[in-house]
């Protein structure tokens, strides 16, 4: 629960916290047409080396429930940072399920996990999260829900970072979807990473060549957010942040367990 500290600039010293308030889990409110997928990954399992669980919302069809032998080609999306499986409802509410007047299961995965946003890329940090996918959590999804179970009737669809997702997923596994629609992916291209060269020698993430301040966000081509105080900001709240959700995805694991950081949080400068 909310606690209200008065804190004096003057004096220093240990602040005490006493957490001992569990929040509950969310719970997934089910429809008629939308239902809640939970499965315990064994892949991840033994990576993590404790139960790590998948969820996913499916939105079914209109038909689905008068034509229980009928199979559908399924849309699976990725939300973008912050999004979530919950998400399913919004996509039933603007009829995601029909496409072009063809009925299709929408599936809205969840990418999120305690390191931020894991893209469903195998990592050294996140594990094995494209394979759990393909190999666990989307069989089990298109047989309980009655999918065509072929790459031809398997999309992939997502925004921001679950338009990274997307990519990665129809590029890693060509033979397991059919198709990506992508909008707006997360950089691509490490020689243009939010608009740095991070291959560049002597790259500096929070200033440019001339020592001005990096913007990471743009409103109509004028610059609103930073790079220096947004990393400041996931520094003091910790893991699970947008830029740290990019070293846990594409950083090795360093000595303390960690992700190792691509630039130095103090200084700015890139490793």
């Amino acid at each position: 629960r909310p606690v209200r500290l008065m804190l004096d600039p003057q004096a220093s010293g240990p602040v005490s916290l006493k957490i001992d308030q569990v929040v509950p889990a969310r719970p997934f409110r089910e429809t008629e047409r939308v239902k809640l997928v939970d499965v315990e990954s064994k892949l991840l399992s033994a990576f993590h080396g404790r139960p790590v669980r998948m969820q996913a919302g499916v939105v079914l069809p209109k038909s689905f429930a008068a034509n229980p032998h009928k199979h559908f080609p399924v849309v699976y999306e990725i939300p973008g940072f912050g999004g979530t499986h919950f998400m399913a409802h919004l996509a039933a509410s603007r009829g995601a399920t029909d496409v072009a007047g063809i009925e299709m299961l929408y599936v809205v995965l969840d990418p999120a996990c305690r390191l931020g946003h894991h893209v469903f890329a195998d990592s050294e940090n996140n594990g094995p999260r494209g394979e759990a996918l393909v190999e666990e959590l989307i069989p089990h999804i298109e047989k309980k829900f009655h999918g065509l179970g072929v790459p031809a009737g398997r999309f992939l669809t997502g925004h921001s970072s679950g338009g990274w997702s997307s990519l990665w997923l129809q590029v890693t596994y060509p033979d397991f979807f059919g198709g990506v629609w992508s909008t707006s992916p997360d950089p691509v291209d490490f020689r243009d990473f939010q608009r740095v060269n991070i291959y560049r020698p002597g790259t500096n993430i929070f200033t440019d060549e001339t020592g001005q301040r990096r913007p990471l966000a743009r409103m109509s081509g004028r610059p609103v957010l930073f790079y220096k105080p947004f990393s400041d900001m996931e520094v003091v709240m910790g893991h699970g942040g947008q830029l740290g959700s990019f070293e846990a995805v594409f950083s090795p694991r360093g000595p303390d367990g960690k992700p190792r950081q691509l630039w130095d949080r103090t200084t700015g400068r890139i490793d």
